[in-house]
């Protein structure tokens, strides 16, 4: 047991003499016993200033507690903070006085933090926080987000049963729980239809984003109307039957000469979404995530675009088109972008055949089986953990044609 050493000073004046000081030892969370006082003395009072009431926090986490002391007579005298085993003490006087203490809880449990305010006749005031550490689980594959993306047939899943029961297969399989849901496949579905189907995915865990998207330089402005329909179309709806979020993808289309522009352009119309209002609704006032697709290539054509794009205080996440088909590829996808900034991402495989394009950019010819395992490993230790969110499979008509052909693609 570790003692701290309190000092004792009888100041008795006695022949002229002072009295020695009287050295005690005391086990260092034993608090000390008050001292009689008289009819008019006040006793402290200590509380909780910051934070105001029961903390949970993840591991590794360091929270600051801070107490506020009071006394009628102003004679606060010391603060005791206790945790585990440990104690600390501050000096404080005078009526009232704050002070605080810093912790960092490396290990999941329930702990107590406890502040004990004593006046000058050491009678103590307690303030007390309870601190929850749950287990840091935010890498690993089945703790990330996995998102789907859902383009030419997203009509379909929306209004036809038997093709939105193969859609709720398919998302099962491959542990889906976000969908990217087309708006322009989706234009001209009803709201009934595209209600019933957001109703169906939310009984089943799974979140809807409206998909927005558009290529090329000008284009970009086109999505703006795509993300007004999104609001008109939640507004008055319960929460069972809205989207959950809005994805941009939207992609240069020509030159590289395209790519600083159309950087700008998607910049520009985050923070006009952030700033969109639709008959009184607002992404934030119908708690929308927004979100967009980033590929590494654009970093090598536009980076300080890319970077300010990345910096948009408007983006909850990012999707970064990691386009390979080994972990060390995908890795290295991931880190060219989280090294311009420490926005949350995903990252995305490609699953489509790819006419033209280089077979190791896509998991098309490797199949679902190489690329659930090659996604669970980059998932497993991700670059920039603290960021990581989740991955996304890019895209659902390709795992159709695995379903159909028994994961051969052929």
């Amino acid at each position: 047991m570790r003692y701290i050493l309190v000092l004792v000073v009888a100041l008795l004046s006695v022949g002229g003499m002072v009295a020695p000081v009287v050295a005690v030892d005391r086990p260092a969370e034993t608090q000390p016993e008050p001292i009689a006082t008289g009819p008019d003395d006040h006793d402290p009072d200590a509380t909780r200033d910051a934070p105001d009431g029961g903390v949970v926090v993840s591991e590794g986490s360091t929270v600051t507690f801070t107490v506020a002391g009071t006394d009628a007579d102003g004679d606060l005298f010391r603060v005791g903070w206790y945790l585990e085993g440990h104690q600390e003490t501050d000096v404080i006087s005078g009526a009232s006085a704050t002070t605080s203490f810093a912790s960092t809880f490396d290990q999941a449990g329930t702990f107590t933090v406890t502040a004990v305010v004593y006046d000058d006749d050491w009678t103590p005031a307690k303030a007390t926080w309870t601190v929850e550490v749950e287990p840091d689980d935010t890498t690993g594959y089945d703790n990330g987000t996995t998102a789907l993306y859902v383009w030419e047939r997203g009509d379909d899943i929306a209004t036809d049963e038997g093709s939105r029961t193969n859609f709720f297969e398919t998302a099962e399989q491959y542990g889906v729980d976000t969908v990217y849901l087309s708006s322009g496949a989706t234009a001209d579905v009803s709201p009934a239809d595209r209600s019933s189907f957001i109703q169906a995915a939310h009984d089943r865990g799974l979140a809807v984003h409206a998909l927005a998207s558009a290529r090329g330089v000008g284009q970009a402005s086109g999505v703006l109307d795509e993300v007004a329909d999104v609001l008109a179309y939640n507004a008055n709806r319960s929460s069972q039957a809205t989207y959950d979020g809005i994805h941009l993808n939207i992609e240069p289309y020509g030159g590289s000469d395209d790519v600083p522009t159309v950087m700008a352009e998607i910049d520009g119309n985050l923070t006009a979404i952030e700033n969109m209002t639709v008959d009184g609704e607002t992404v934030d006032s119908q708690g929308l995530d927004v979100s967009t697709a980033v590929a590494p290539w654009w970093r090598t054509r536009a980076e300080a675009e890319l970077t300010t794009l990345l910096d948009n205080p408007a983006l909850d996440y990012v999707a970064i088109m990691s386009y390979s088909d080994t972990a060390s590829a995908i890795e290295t996808k991931i880190t060219d972008i989280t090294a311009l900034g420490d926005v949350p991402y995903e990252f995305a495989v490609e699953t489509d055949d790819l006419e033209g394009a280089p077979e190791s950019v896509t998991f098309y010819e490797e199949g679902p089986e190489i690329m659930t395992a090659t996604v669970a490993t980059v998932a497993s230790g991700p670059p920039q953990p603290a960021q990581f969110r989740g991955k996304a499979l890019h895209y659902y008509g390709s795992m159709l044609t695995w379903n159909a052909t028994n994961g051969t693609g052929s």
